[in-house]
């Protein structure tokens, strides 16, 4: 059966959503680098997905536009009956993307998060009601900030790649004495957003979102990894233009 999401809609790689936003110490939202990993991404507004089967409000999905070799979930509450046809999803201008990376709200780093803002269906979903949450915890409940690719993803208004393992390859290689603005840097694990000649934009464990003088990024990102048009080991990066 089609459904379409109707609002962003969190989107996981395991069944037991409730348990995971119990915070106790049962929960299986953490790993041991306090790291989301059970959540996917963010499906935006619009998104069509395949439901396969479900028990009580999770439902096993495909969605089309995020292949993925693990089986995904998502709480059927978010979802309504798709119609028979909807119009497709514009991409911004590359004006409008830099103008929504300039102006990007300070966000934590949500390992799988592409919706800074949160989203704050999910309080209502799965109410905690024994205990008031830390700051900590209510970002995650509502799951609250991005990761590398989910900042690109956001601010494309999802027309590229969600994860930087399809990144690597997306696009057109180019060389670093070719590169203008949102062109990307990425290798294994993480990618950044060119700004401009001066700056790049990106979101990191430790510190979410941040700026960074791109000479300075660069001569960080060159102290273990060499540039490559096709990355075949981890001591590569390529650069990809891709709008």
């Amino acid at each position: 059966m089609e459904k379409l999401t109707t609002i962003p809609t969190p989107i996981f790689n395991t069944p037991h959503i409730t348990d995971l936003f119990s915070f106790t110490k049962n929960s299986t939202l953490f790993d041991e680098k306090c790291l989301t990993r059970a959540l996917e991404f963010i499906a935006l507004k619009d998104t069509h997905a395949l439901v396969e089967h479900h028990s009580k409000n999770v439902v096993a999905i495909t969605i089309e536009s995020y292949p993925s070799n693990k089986q995904l979930y998502a709480d059927l509450r978010y979802f309504t009956n798709s119609p028979s046809s909807t119009s497709l999803k514009k991409t911004p201008s590359k004006q409008e993307i830099l103008k929504r990376l300039n102006n990007f709200p300070k966000s934590l780093y949500l390992w799988g998060g592409n919706c800074s803002g949160g989203v704050f269906l999910q309080k209502d979903l799965y109410p905690i009601e024994k205990r008031s949450l830390s700051p900590f915890e209510w970002k995650n409940l509502i799951l609250q900030g991005v990761d590398c690719s989910g900042l690109l993803y956001e601010v494309s208004g999802g027309s590229t790649p969600r994860n930087t393992s399809d990144l690597l390859s997306y696009g057109t290689p180019i060389t670093k004495d070719q590169i203008v603005p949102l062109d990307i840097v990425v290798w294994r694990g993480h990618m950044f957003i060119i700004l401009d000649n001066r700056r790049c934009i990106e979101s990191e464990e430790l510190e979410g979102i941040h700026y960074t003088p791109l000479r300075e990024r660069f001569n960080r990102l060159e102290r273990t990894k060499s540039w490559s048009s096709k990355i075949t080991s981890d001591s590569q990066y390529t650069i990809r233009r891709i709008f």
